[in-house]
């Protein structure tokens, strides 16, 4: 199986559950915005391998997309690939306080939505192999959504947040960030026409 999680922007889990892809809804912000997606990237790509390489058929779902914004698939319903399912908001916090309380790691939004579907799936399908999430970013890039998972100050610099949560948990904070955010900062504007001048001296 290939488990897709999403967060509440449930636009795979939908499509993969009834058939209906509908990107003719609201986009919620969410605290993992790499997922706040409405139609994916690799939709396309998977489209064209499920009709069996048939571009017109491909053509035709996304134009029916691109007019109505919603389309039914009815070749989605017969595969057995896939097991989709999403995470609310509020268990995304909750598993990031699950998972450091009961492991002592601390995990970024994107990989608690992973987790917590991971979990999903065993439940509802009892499948108890054992299965691995990949942590796909640093916790510390979502420093608000970590400090409220473990119910910390939300308050203070990004510097001071750091320090708050490196306190708390014991994972230290990325040098690199530390470097980064310790930096003063440059500011140089730089004119359409000068971006394309180096452009065109940079490519010859």
């Amino acid at each position: 199986k290939l488990i897709i999680a999403s967060n509440q922007n449930n636009v795979l889990t939908e499509l993969f559950n009834k058939g209906v892809y509908n990107s003719k809804r609201k986009l919620n912000v969410s605290y993992s915005p790499s997922m706040d997606i409405l139609v994916s990237s690799n939709f396309e790509r998977y489209l064209y391998d499920l009709a069996n390489q048939d571009h017109k058929r491909v053509k035709d779902i996304m134009e029916e997309l691109s007019d109505k914004g919603s389309v039914f698939i009815k070749e989605v319903l017969t595969q057995k690939d896939f097991y989709a399912e999403y995470c609310t908001e509020e268990e995304t916090l909750q598993e990031i306080k699950k998972v450091y309380n009961e492991h002592k790691y601390l995990i970024d939004p994107h990989t608690a939505v992973a987790s917590y579907v991971s979990k999903e799936y065993q439940k509802q399908t009892n499948d108890q192999r054992y299965m691995l999430v990949v942590s796909t970013a640093n916790p510390y890039k979502f420093t608000d959504a970590v400090l409220h998972a473990l119910e910390l100050d939300e308050t203070g610099t990004i510097l001071e947040k750091f320090s708050a949560i490196e306190s708390r948990t014991n994972q230290l904070i990325d040098e690199r960030m530390k470097t980064v955010l310790s930096s003063k900062n440059k500011k140089i504007e730089v004119t359409l026409e000068h971006a394309y001048n180096y452009v065109k001296k940079v490519i010859g």
